[in-house]
């Protein structure tokens, strides 16, 4: 009943023959997993992977290709992922499904990250290098302008402000003003943290006023009430607004995005 909710568009036989697949994958999984309490080593780790592989093949020899991707789209890591991070994107279904063929190949050709401990420097330039390549696939998709409303969307505390004006019944517009405070309130404070011409106490003082500019934007928009509930859900920037007591002898003083000076007593 559960398959023929997901996929009212195949045949009886089909959803027969999906409900096999899946049965004998749960139980070789299952078979697989026994006694490793929830810990997979890498020996363990590959052998799920290629298990999960030779189910997906067997499905896909069965189905069209577009039945497949309609598959894709509803059970797919990549697919469930891509909604959690576009959330507050909302993306209509081609603009959605071209975004997860985009995904889906590059997660295809990259697979998953080396087990076992951190990953080389070649795999590191391997992924991002994919991830720049990827990211042109999709603005050139999209276009500049939806691609940006794309990037804002996958910011973890845009998606967390989207959630929280929705729940205070605000339109969905506040969501980007908010933002919009935000980015300007960060770079400025980029600037002062940056500057190594103010003492700490002039650094500090900038920072306080930067604090309290922002709070009074964020209030004006939310209420008092939201401003509180916004420092907890998508408002975690505020605290790189808090100032900093001077650092002590010997004491490592580290200026986000300067270099770092250790001051002696004279």
């Amino acid at each position: 009943a559960n398959l023929r909710r997901q996929f009212p568009g195949l045949s009886d036989d089909k959803i027969s023959q999906l409900q096999r697949i899946q049965q004998d994958f749960n139980e070789k999984q299952s078979d697989l997993l026994s006694g490793l309490n929830g810990v997979l080593l890498t020996a363990e780790r590959e052998k799920f992977t290629a298990l999960q592989k030779a189910q997906h093949d067997e499905i896909a020899q069965m189905l069209t290709p577009q039945e497949l991707e309609d598959y894709d789209l509803r059970t797919s890591n990549v697919a469930g992922s891509l909604r959690y991070q576009l959330s507050a994107f909302d993306p209509p279904e081609q603009e959605f499904r071209t975004l997860f063929g985009i995904k889906q190949s590059y997660d295809d050709r990259l697979g998953p990250m080396t087990a076992g401990g951190p990953p080389s420097p070649e795999e590191m330039r391997a992924r991002a290098d994919a991830q720049k390549q990827q990211n042109d696939e999709i603005k050139a998709a999209l276009g500049d302008e939806r691609f940006a409303d794309y990037q804002r969307a996958k910011d973890f505390n845009y998606r967390q402000t989207s959630q929280l004006v929705t729940r205070l019944e605000l339109p969905a517009e506040t969501t980007n003003q908010i933002y919009a405070v935000q980015q300007d309130i960060q770079q400025r404070a980029r600037a002062v943290q940056t500057n190594r011409t103010l003492t700490p106490d002039d650094r500090n003082q900038q920072l306080a006023a930067l604090a309290d500019e922002a709070r009074a934007k964020v209030t004006t928009t939310l209420g008092d009430g939201g401003f509180e509930a916004y420092r907890q859900y998508g408002g975690s920037w505020l605290q790189t607004l808090q100032p900093r007591p001077p650092p002590g002898p010997g004491q490592i003083n580290q200026i986000p995005g300067g270099s770092t000076t250790i001051l002696f007593r004279p």
